[in-house]
């Protein structure tokens, strides 16, 4: 799993330096925990958990909102999905 973790923040990082090179601000978060994560690998009780992933994008969005350094700028999601299967 630690190998899928490396290769998924590689691909983000690669997306938001695209973003960034043209101008456009760019916050990477997570939205499970590590502890969820683990359950999720093995469960997927938490990617489908729409109510939970929800309020914790808005309440990144809120604490942009509220920093006075980004309240000013305009808001968009953009979400990546990635699962490395092995055969």
């Amino acid at each position: 799993m630690e190998v899928e973790a490396v290769f998924i923040a590689h691909e983000n990082k690669y997306v938001a330096k695209i973003l960034n090179d043209v101008g456009i601000a760019t916050l990477l978060i997570d939205l499970l925990i590590s502890k969820e994560e683990e359950v999720d690998d093995i469960t997927r009780e938490h990617r489908f958990n729409i109510k939970l992933l929800a309020k914790r994008l808005l309440t990144a969005t809120d604490w942009i909102s509220q920093n006075d350094e980004f309240k000013n700028l305009k808001v968009g999601y953009l979400v990546l999905v990635q699962e490395l299967q092995l055969l």
